[in-house]
């Protein structure tokens, strides 16, 4: 592949600011859709961008940072 998207299922590149791309180090902040509320367990989808050739292969660390917020009940 040439780059890749990172997306939810729904759309491909839900996270991603731009296609992202292949080289060793290349990183995206993942900030295209910030704040997002998710009610249920949601998957985190690459789609690679261009034909690969047949003996690619790689690794993708996906590093995810969360909020987890209690309201005051009173």
């Amino acid at each position: 592949a040439t780059t890749f998207d990172v997306g939810d299922g729904v759309v491909a590149n839900r996270f991603n600011t731009a296609a992202i791309a292949v080289a060793a180090t290349s990183t995206d902040p993942g900030t295209k859709t910030p704040c997002a509320y998710y009610a249920a367990a949601t998957g985190i989808v690459l789609t690679m961008n261009g034909t690969p050739p047949a003996a690619n292969t790689g690794r993708v660390r996906v590093t995810i940072f969360y909020f987890l917020s209690t309201p005051p009940t009173s």
